[in-house]
């Protein structure tokens, strides 16, 4: 695979391909840099077409809460 900057699904698929092929290559080999450029590019990809929206925290919080099964702060 020919690293290019990843433009479309397709790109993108192919980068994950090919990084679960090399996923377990050493760090500072020619494998390695490849695998390193290939996660950057996906993770740029991703931050830009899969964006995730984080809660704010009042949501975090009561989301906590509530899959743990707590009360709430003010006991409702």
């Amino acid at each position: 695979m020919n690293i290019k900057p990843i433009k479309t699904d397709r790109d993108y698929n192919a980068a994950l391909k090919e990084i679960d092929r090399i996923f377990d290559a050493k760090q500072n080999t020619p494998t390695g840099d490849k695998l390193e450029v290939l996660t950057t590019l996906v993770h740029a990809y991703e931050e830009v077409h899969y964006p995730v929206n984080l809660p704010d925290a009042a949501e975090a919080l009561y989301y906590l809460l509530e899959s743990r099964s707590l009360e709430s702060l003010n006991g409702q």
